[in-house]
C-alpha cells in the first residue's frame, strides 16, 4: 500500500509540476499583449473623459452666455447662471482628469501600468 501512495503522490507532484511551469509559460508569453491592452484601454478611457468633458465644458459656456444676456435685459440673475457653473463642474473634472491620463500613458507608460496593476490586484 505504501508503494503505491508514494507513486501517485509523485505523479501528482510532477503534474503539479508540470502546470505551475505551463502557468509561467503562459504568463511570459502574454505579458506584453496585456500590458498593450491596458495601456489601449487606458487612452481610450482618457480619450472618451476629456471627449465628454469638453462637450459639458463647451455647452456650460452656452448657458453662461445665455445667463449673462438674460440679466443684461432683465436686470436679475438667470437660473443660467447656476446650470452653467454646475455644467462647468461636471465637464471640467472629467476632462483633467482625461487629458491627465492620456499624458501619463505617453510620458510614463510603465508608471500607468503598475499603477493600474496595483488598482486590479489590491
Amino acid at each position: 500500500m505504501k508503494p503505491e501512495l508514494e507513486n501517485v503522490s509523485a505523479e501528482t507532484l510532477q503534474q503539479v509540476l508540470e502546470w505551475a511551469r505551463g502557468a509561467v509559460d503562459f504568463a511570459q508569453d502574454q505579458a506584453p499583449l496585456l500590458a498593450q491592452e491596458i495601456l489601449t484601454w487606458g487612452a481610450v478611457e482618457g480619450w472618451f473623459a476629456a471627449t465628454v468633458g469638453c462637450l459639458t465644458l463647451s455647452m456650460s459656456i452656452l448657458f453662461l452666455l445665455l445667463g449673462v444676456r438674460w440679466w443684461l435685459t432683465k436686470d436679475e440673475c438667470s437660473p443660467a447662471f447656476i446650470i452653467s457653473f454646475v455644467a462647468s463642474l461636471m465637464g471640467g473634472i472629467p476632462a483633467i482628469w482625461g487629458i491627465g491620463t492620456l499624458i501619463k500613458i505617453h510620458h510614463c507608460p510603465r508608471l500607468y501600468l503598475i499603477e493600474e496593476l496595483s488598482r486590479m490586484l489590491g
